[in-house]
């Protein structure tokens, strides 16, 4: 099968993964964040990533909410970094 190139890697900050693992255990299995890489027809490449603030929202824990919204600054971050 010939796809075009396609990478899906795991991000992830142990530091922070492992304070929100400290309040509820559970949220490992939405860790790491899923970052995908894809090489467009045009030759640019496209990245897309999982939000894990709305990940955290999900789960109905106030608590969590701030690990959340730290990982999503992180995530954007990194993305807004892309050139």
């Amino acid at each position: 099968m010939d796809t075009v190139p396609y990478r899906i890697l795991g991000a992830c900050n142990p530091g922070l993964a492992h304070q929100a693992l400290e309040m509820k255990p559970e949220i490992g299995v939405f860790l790491p964040c899923s970052v995908c890489q894809r090489e467009e027809s045009d030759g640019t490449v496209s990245v897309w990533a999982l939000d894990p603030g709305a990940v955290v929202e999900t789960l109905g824990d106030p608590g969590l909410l701030p690990y959340g919204a730290q990982a999503r600054g992180l995530i954007e971050k990194a993305l807004g970094s892309l050139t």
